[in-house]
């Protein structure tokens, strides 16, 4: 499954009208407050901090800022894979169960390639998926668990099999992915400043695990991964590392 059949979050959730809660106020310019959307589409504006209950879709024009975190709930789907853009001070917190898709480009169905910012560090422990592409994370994105199911011919509410996948970002902490069990897993074109290292990982794509054409600034490891790391149908190349290639990623 390479990054140009793969499919986004795009209209995933279009139809749904809007419900925020907590200090919101539907198509308002500017919202400060704490704010729960169970469904539907984020209006642009100012959030104190923004929670996905529901399947929340973000605006397709205009801007989203939080001063503080974004929190996908149990159940939650927040596709933030639209034109729009997304500015969090904070942290994006996956929690288990959760699903989130982050950036625009050309490599999961987009016209346009955006630009989100995320001043803190993306956690999500056994979220179902997370889906990062274009994106500058100013800490650490760590993804522990979860991914739903093995089996690829399950679809998930995006149109494609469950997978999680990170591509074209800046990252300026460390990457850490263990103990995802997916379909599939990407980690393609990043540059990172500190240590990368994906461990555990089960996928039921023979394809899955594409590490290629990164920039790391730290060590680059991989451990215990089915199938074993590799540059799979991609078309990558080998990753630049300033420190030590290890584990599987000795030759990648």
């Amino acid at each position: 499954m390479s990054g140009r059949t793969r499919r986004g979050l795009i209209a995933a959730t279009a139809a749904i009208s809007l419900v925020l809660t907590a200090g919101g106020t539907a198509g308002a310019a500017a919202t400060y407050g704490d704010v729960t959307c169970h469904g539907g589409t984020i209006a642009p504006g100012r959030y104190h901090s923004l929670t996905v209950a529901g399947a929340c879709t973000l605006t397709s024009s205009g801007t989203v800022w939080v001063k503080t975190n974004v929190t996908v709930a149990p159940h939650g789907l927040f596709n933030a894979v639209t034109p729009g853009t997304l500015k969090v001070h904070g942290n994006v917190i996956v929690a288990s169960d959760g699903t989130a898709g982050i950036g625009c480009s050309p490599f999961i169905g987009c016209s346009v390639t955006t630009a989100d910012t995320i001043g803190g560090s993306i956690r999500a422990t056994g979220a179902w998926a997370v889906i990062v592409h274009s994106a500058w994370i100013g800490g650490s994105i760590s993804e522990v668990g979860g991914g739903r199911t093995m089996n690829c011919s399950v679809i998930a509410p995006f149109g494609a099999p469950w997978y999680s996948d990170f591509e074209d970002n800046t990252v300026g902490g460390s990457v850490t992915i263990q103990r995802v069990h997916s379909c599939w897993l990407g980690f393609i074109r990043n540059t990172v400043a500190s240590n990368v290292t994906v461990t555990g990982t089960r996928m039921g794509d023979p394809d899955a695990n594409e590490i290629t054409t990164n920039t790391v600034g730290g060590n680059l490891a991989c451990f215990n991964n089915v199938p074993q790391v590799h540059f799979g149908d991609s078309g990558g190349t080998p990753n630049t590392v300033a420190g030590r290639k290890l584990g599987e990623c000795v030759n990648m």
